[in-house]
């Protein structure tokens, strides 16, 4: 078993990265490297939000910030991040359906 500040930093992490806007900005980032406003026109948030976000991912680690000009470019660090968001999605989904048959 894990020690207590790891299953701390294990849930801020899951927390920081399970926010709706966050899930959308690392899948429309995927594996282009793209500028504050192509992410915003991508995810539809207004420019403060996602800034706000953009820093938050920036300091867990997720992603990568390049300056280019005047243009802040961000990526993904570590591209397994899209397959842990991949199957905890694939998850829900299955859970989803499963409490669905229960209902019915």
């Amino acid at each position: 078993m894990r020690n207590d500040k790891f299953y701390e930093a294990y849930s801020i992490f899951c927390h920081t990265v399970t926010n709706p806007a966050r899930l959308k900005i690392i899948e429309v980032i995927n594996e282009d490297k793209l500028n504050v406003s192509q992410i915003q026109e991508k995810v539809e948030i207004s420019m403060s939000n996602l800034s706000n976000h953009l820093r938050a991912l920036y300091k867990l680690g997720v992603l990568d910030r390049e300056k280019q000009g005047n243009f802040n470019y961000y990526s993904i660090v570590d591209y397994e991040i899209l397959e842990i968001i991949s199957k905890m999605g694939d998850f829900m989904e299955k859970i989803s359906l499963l409490k669905l048959n229960e209902i019915t």
